[in-house]
């Protein structure tokens, strides 16, 4: 068996290009102004924040701008990001915006290629983490922003004070503004060519810090700002109108007469980067040991101790091994007044045994807890404690039971305040943090799609051409046998922002394993039957069933183990057959509506005519294929899963008509007698595969094969 759902799930994060973005002309006749906007970085959230601020500006001054927004790097900081590839990378644009984060680029020479253009009058805005870029041993970047900042303080809503209330840039400003959210960065020197425009007092140095400045570099004029790490911030009225003001000045454009005068008519689609998932903010207990010293005895690969009180569900420390005796402890930093201790266990329907202690230096232990007899439940472990002076706790694990790993989500200590937290509603998620760790190559943004509790358990999926995306949803995974849980979900981005806001159940189905939509009808492989939904009418929901084939899998396996190793995903060729990927357990007797029977021991390729006619093997001796790809010239691809033995692990498949692909009687002392793999990947679990041809993808991956593992 094989994990399918986490690798199918990660198909329905949207994978966008970073292409030349034009904004609407508003009907001057001037030259456009050519504007480059670069983001990317560690630590934000730059795929909605480029949005803000070139859609922000285009709708506060009256030029017109043609914008060109590179986002590359990925989520990392020592990336030399391709766009500055060219020594000549600005000689196409009148002004650079750089809201970008790459600290850890320690390159002299990367840093003067960007800011050659710059020293030779190519007008600048740095907004926010750009102060943090490029720290390559020289002042050189710092010069050019105009101020010199290592780090910021704590995160909390601050006020910006307007020093400059005569100046252009500040004229709308007032006397002062409240940030929405914030993080004030902390400015260790604001060089001669800067002039400040506005400060805020920071809690963190108890003085004025900087945070709206103007700056010359050489012959280019600099606006910078500090402010903007959240979105709501950047996309706040009087941070865009700073904002439009400074890339105004900076061209030397700063006429009242290029700013729109009412913008009240001007709606930024602040949908995308607003988190409307239902919450409630709840007082509770301060947590002492967020985001304190945590250490432990063992630990398994990136299951680190911190892991336990970074306030992240998703995160969690465990031992390297499922033996018992295991201790993990915080320092809290100081000695401290403690009122209780909640622990989350990985898994909540176990009982765990431990102890808890306390100590004063690290070195002498008090039991405050003690259940290393009388287990509790994962779930039920919170404890009510009032202990003075404690700034060590230790828990040390006993005997577990079968299966149950030393390991917990979050250890919280709690402390005498009570704060404010942010509760959400049960089955809602901030599906931000489930893509912050997800990878993508720089040509690609990546962001969530569609997310639980309307998406769950996705298994397969396909899209219209029109951008209709349809899901095969199945609560049951690959072992259940419930009925009447599965369904196809039909789900559409009807404002463009790269997130599904309309979505309907366009049919109930069980065990759904592979979709392909045209013309409005909706072809379903679902063991063990195959059958064509017809929308008679349009709507988005299906008005009747048509079962092309029934026994499309093996019905004894089906009872025993529902889905597994079962006839999985389908694909429409260019030759008009719908080809269908079948697991290792094959099919008995599948029988069409036209009454053709056909039986296939073992895995491979069947497939069909769209009206249920001249069902067919069309390759053999595969194990348990999920998915086919094809290709432009007609070539079929698939990638397998691990065997059951002989050292045939992970296999990429070019899948030949009646050929056959060793498994399971030849791959082991026949080799010559079949046709061998492509590649071999070691171990894993051979998912999706889909074949792209596509110039949005970019250069490098408009013709590319892609397949999940």
């Amino acid at each position: 068996m094989f994990h399918r759902f986490t690798a199918v799930a990660l198909l329905l994060f949207a994978l966008f290009t970073a292409p030349t973005a034009t904004l609407a002309q508003d009907g001057t006749k001037e030259k456009p102004i050519r504007a480059l906007l670069i983001t990317g970085g560690c630590c934000h959230d730059y795929t909605n924040q480029k949005k803000i601020i070139s859609e922000g500006i285009s709708a506060r001054t009256k030029l017109h701008i043609r914008w060109t927004i590179v986002q590359q790097g990925g989520k990392t900081t020592n990336t030399k990001i391709p766009v500055y590839n060219d020594e000549n990378w600005a000689k196409d644009y009148d002004i650079v915006i750089h809201n970008e984060c790459f600290a850890h680029v320690k390159d002299p020479k990367w840093t003067q290629r960007i800011l050659k253009p710059h020293r030779e009058g190519v007008p600048a805005l740095v907004l926010h983490c750009a102060m943090h870029c490029y720290r390559d041993g020289t002042d050189e970047w710092f010069k050019f922003c105009g101020v010199t900042s290592h780090r910021h303080g704590a995160h909390y809503p601050f006020e910006a004070v307007n020093l400059k209330p005569d100046h252009p840039i500040m004229k709308r400003f007032g006397k002062k503004w409240k940030t929405p959210k914030g993080e004030l960065y902390l400015i260790a020197k604001v060089w001669p060519s800067a002039t400040p425009l506005a400060h805020a007092m920071s809690r963190d140095t108890k003085k004025n810090e900087v945070c709206i400045w103007t700056n010359q570099y050489g012959k280019g004029k600099v606006f910078g700002t500090t402010i903007g790490h959240h979105n709501e911030t950047m996309a706040a009225d009087t941070y865009q109108n700073f904002l439009a003001r400074g890339f105004l000045w900076a061209l030397g454009k700063l006429d009242e007469k290029q700013l729109r005068e009412a913008i009240k008519d001007v709606k930024l689609d602040t949908k995308e980067w607003k988190d409307t998932s239902p919450k409630q903010i709840k007082l509770v207990r301060e947590n002492l040991a967020l985001g304190k010293k945590a250490t432990a005895q063992t630990t398994q690969d990136s299951h680190h101790a911190t892991n336990a009180i970074d306030d992240d569900p998703n995160t969690r420390w465990c031992a390297h091994n499922g033996e018992s005796g295991y201790w993990w402890q915080v320092d809290l930093g100081k000695p401290e007044t403690i009122t209780g201790v909640n622990i989350d266990w990985e898994f909540r329907d176990k009982p765990y045994h431990y102890t808890i202690e306390s100590s004063t230096d690290g070195t002498t232990w008090n039991t405050l807890i003690d259940r290393s007899k009388q287990g509790a439940a994962g779930a039920a472990n919170q404890h009510k404690i009032k202990a003075d002076g404690v700034r060590y706790l230790r828990i040390t694990t006993h005997k577990q039971a079968p299966g149950a790993w030393v390991s917990f989500w979050e250890f919280e200590v709690l402390g005498t305040k009570m704060v404010e937290k942010v509760v959400r509603a049960p089955g809602s998620m901030d599906t931000n943090k489930y893509i912050k760790d997800v990878k993508a190559p720089n040509e690609f943004d990546v962001n969530i799609f569609a997310a639980p509790p309307k998406v769950n358990y996705p298994v397969c999926l396909t899209a219209t051409a029109d951008g209709v995306v349809f899901v095969g949803v199945d609560p049951n995974g690959s072992l259940g046998k419930t009925p009447g849980l599965g369904h196809i979900a039909r789900c559409v981005d009807t404002d463009g922002d790269g997130t599904a806001d309309d979505i309907k159940t366009f049919a109930k189905v069980m065990n759904p394993r592979g979709l392909h939509f045209e013309n409005n009808k909706l072809w379903v492989l679902h063991p063990p039957d195959f059958s064509v939904f017809h929308d008679d009418d349009g709507d988005g929901v299906a008005d009747r069933q048509e079962t092309l084939i029934k026994g499309i899998s093996t019905p004894a396996f089906n009872k025993q183990r529902g889905a597994d190793h079962t006839t999985n995903g389908i694909r429409m060729g260019l030759d008009g057959w719908i080809y269908i990927a079948v697991g290792d357990f094959g099919f008995i007797e599948a029988e069409t509506k036209h009454g053709q029977k056909l039986q296939l021991f073992g895995g491979g390729v069947a497939r069909v005519r769209p009206d249920g006619r001249h069902l067919e093997i069309y390759a053999r001796g595969l194990r348990n294929i999920c998915d086919i790809a094809i290709d432009y010239d007609h070539n079929l691809f698939a990638r397998d899963n691990t065997n059951d033995g002989g050292g045939w692990d992970v296999r990429l498949h070019h899948i030949i008509q009646n050929g056959h692909h060793g498994y399971p009687s030849l791959y082991k002392s026949f080799g010559d007698e079949h046709l061998k793999p492509l590649a071999d990947y070691g171990g894993g679990s051979g998912t999706g595969a889909l074949y792209m041809r596509d110039k949005a993808l970019g250069k490098k991956f408009e013709s590319s094969l892609f397949t999940v593992d």
